[in-house]
């Protein structure tokens, strides 16, 4: 197994959703919660939606490529109406439309900071 460790020094979720090419990749794994801000089309309908397209086309392609390998429908050219494993409109950490799940509390430092700070960042799915 391998794990992906990306440390931002900006709003997480944010940078989750303007800066990774696709919802399958848009989860979070702090110290207290895991979260999934797109979890049923990520694990039930395996449907990734493709959120931006930067870089070469070969990129692209290679991202696309290893997805699909995992078992991953890409999704790049949907429009209305949206799949119902697609929320649209406003939304938010711990919605009806994400898993925030905790894990189990190891620390008893009651002064350590709160690594979800940052993390209830709304956003808005509009129509393109």
């Amino acid at each position: 197994m391998k794990v992906q460790l990306i440390v931002v020094a900006v709003d997480p979720i944010r940078f989750i959703l303007f800066r990774f090419h696709s919802t399958a990749v848009m989860n979070v794994i702090t110290a207290r919660k895991a979260i999934s801000l797109f979890p049923w089309a990520t694990f039930i309908t395996r449907n990734s939606y493709v959120s931006i397209l930067t870089g070469n086309q070969k990129k692209i392609a290679s991202w696309k490529a290893k997805y699909s390998a995992r078992g991953f429908e890409i999704k790049d050219n949907f429009q209305e109406p949206f799949p119902q494993d697609f929320w649209v409109g406003e939304r938010y950490v711990g919605d009806s439309q994400s898993w925030s799940i905790d894990i189990a509390e190891t620390r008893t430092s009651s002064t350590m900071a709160s690594p979800l700070s940052g993390l209830g960042s709304k956003w808005d799915i509009s129509a393109r």
